[in-house]
């Protein structure tokens, strides 16, 4: 009858319990949400949003950030239609970098996901990405991530996307957001 007791505790001990998954702590940027008024400048909005994350007191307005992205090779406020060019996410980042003295870097495709948390918890660095799926397929829609939130898997956190068109929803998986990136850049 002693043996029972001995053995059920030892059957207890050598069942193996699965560690909990470690989850990263979520790291969310307190990034402000504007609506575009014209569907081509997105990435104008993207950029307003981004300055006024870093700096409250930023007054430029899209089209005064469209003329010094374009190095005031146009007046933007004077000729919006002169504005209404399809760019690239490298001249984009670029040049919302000149416009305010800032760095960027580059990114084709989906950054990896523990640089992106690394950025964003470690150096509150929000994301400039350019999108497709969009309704604006064929030039494109930019976005800010502006963190990563995770719940329950390690490598697919919620993605936390502030989108000035409202298309795309403002909490989807990583693994969601990597069929729709085409690329990005962290907008230091």
């Amino acid at each position: 009858m002693k043996k029972y007791p001995l053995f059920a505790l030892l059957l207890f001990l050598s069942c193996s319990t699965e560690p909990a998954e470690v989850l990263p702590p979520s790291s969310e940027l307190d990034i402000p949400l504007l609506t575009q008024s014209i569907p081509s400048r997105s990435w104008a909005t993207c950029g307003r949003m981004i300055y006024l994350y870093r700096d409250t007191s930023f007054t430029m307005s899209e089209c005064e950030l469209m003329s010094a992205v374009r190095y005031m090779q146009i007046d933007c406020c004077a000729q919006p239609d002169s504005c209404d060019t399809t760019y690239t996410t490298i001249g984009i980042a670029a040049g919302l970098s000149a416009a305010v003295n800032r760095a960027y870097m580059q990114f084709f495709g989906t950054p990896p996901l523990e640089q992106m948390h690394e950025y964003f918890h470690e150096y509150h660095v929000p994301i400039l990405v350019l999108t497709k799926g969009s309704p604006h397929e064929s030039a494109g829609h930019f976005v800010v991530v502006r963190g990563l939130r995770f719940v329950d898997e390690k490598y697919n956190p919620v993605m936390l996307v502030n989108d000035p068109l409202g298309y795309f929803s403002s909490e989807m998986r990583y693994r969601e957001f990597q069929d729709v990136c085409v690329s990005a850049a962290f907008l230091m």
